[in-house]
């Protein structure tokens, strides 16, 4: 009987040694592991248009980065406490609106993209070097462009260059100088300026919302502007206006960067799809029922004067009177520089405005 117990106990050791070892190799059966990614170059492209579209959800935010603490807005009853803090100069760990988790969630997906592209090379026989060094240089601009707003929102930022792919990753870096990060981003864009794409998708979209060859030099211009270095700002200016595929808007058509966008001008807008539920925020931001921001009186008197009514960028097309002194940011909302016909709906999908595009006018 006891030599029976023995066995018994035995055999179900053995038994739960391999079940356990089951359960801890178990695949998640709704899930894909990491080694079973990172096989081809569309799963290079899958991360690269995560990406872009995790940078185009800021939309919102980075036109109020932008202009809170400048003097166009004014609050209106809707507005939240965190950008109210803002706008007096409360800019302290406490208040959500300063959190730069995006942007790091963006230079993670490139960083990703950066690490593994070559190493998909091994094992993607259909794909060739160029691909994914366009693919590499469209990660390195994305990194670069959010590390560009990062050093001018907050100066000195973690300079983040590995991807975090474990728990074991050191989430807490120190802060690197300004000037180191703008020199890191700087010799990126200029090392792989000549993989980025030259407006070669088939539709406009991807031509415009995508990282091209003219988007790096808008990028490196407005970096040397940064730094106060003039002669390398003429230098990437001067690209930008050989290039046959843009053209500045006549004043009569100025309206069109905004509305419907992807005009001749612009040479980098990111774009909204409203069938995967993409939208864009600013539209809801300067709405008229939204009651959140409106033109501050100094904007009002700018952009109502005889100059700016000349040139079609004035009061009905910058702004719009919509009552006895209530006016609406009309650029953002509009469809056409009359100040009348608003675009369909508040889930607007139209391109992005001009704060995170680089018409030529603004170069």
């Amino acid at each position: 009987m006891i030599s029976k117990v023995k066995y018994f106990l035995l055999t179900l050791l053995v038994f739960m040694q391999f079940s356990c070892n089951d359960w801890l190799d178990l695949i998640p059966p709704s899930g894909l592991i990491r080694d079973e990614f990172w096989n081809a170059k569309e799963d290079v492209e899958a991360v690269l248009m995560a990406a872009y579209e995790t940078f185009g959800s800021m939309d919102r935010n980075l036109f109020l980065y932008g202009e809170l603490r400048a003097d166009l807005l004014q609050r209106d009853v809707q507005q939240s406490s965190g950008e109210q803090n803002i706008m007096e100069s409360n800019i302290y760990p406490d208040n959500g609106f300063s959190n730069w988790e995006t942007f790091y969630q963006v230079i993670n997906y490139c960083n990703e993209v950066i690490k593994n592209a070559p190493e998909v090379k091994e094992i993607d026989n259909t794909s060739t070097d160029f691909q994914l060094k366009s693919l590499m240089a469209e990660a390195y601009f994305l990194r670069s462009l959010s590390y560009f707003y990062l050093v001018r929102l907050y100066k000195d930022v973690p300079l983040v260059l590995e991807p975090s792919e474990s728990d074991d990753a050191d989430f807490y870096l120190p802060q690197s100088p300004e000037e180191e990060v703008l020199e890191q981003i700087a010799s990126d864009l200029k090392a792989n300026r000549d993989f980025a794409p030259t407006e070669s998708f088939p539709t406009i979209a991807e031509n415009k919302g995508r990282a091209s060859k003219a988007a790096f030099d808008a990028l490196l211009a407005d970096i040397a502007l940064w730094r106060f270095q003039y002669e390398e700002v003429l230098t990437h200016v001067q690209k930008i206006e050989l290039n046959e595929n843009l053209e500045l808007m006549p004043s009569s058509r100025w309206f069109q960067l905004f509305s419907p966008g992807n005009s001749l001008e612009s040479i980098f807008e990111f774009q909204f799809d409203g069938n995967r539920n993409q939208r864009n925020g600013t539209f809801g931001l300067t709405e008229q029922n939204s009651n959140q921001y409106d033109p501050s009186q100094k904007a009002v008197e700018m952009f109502g004067s005889e100059y700016a009514k000349e040139i079609v960028r004035g009061q009905g097309a910058t702004i719009a009177k919509i009552g006895e002194d209530d006016f609406i940011i009309w650029k953002y909302v509009g469809r056409s520089p009359d100040g009348l016909s608003v675009r369909a709906g508040l889930s607007n999908t139209v391109p992005t405005g001009l704060f995170i595009a680089w018409p030529m006018c603004c170069l």
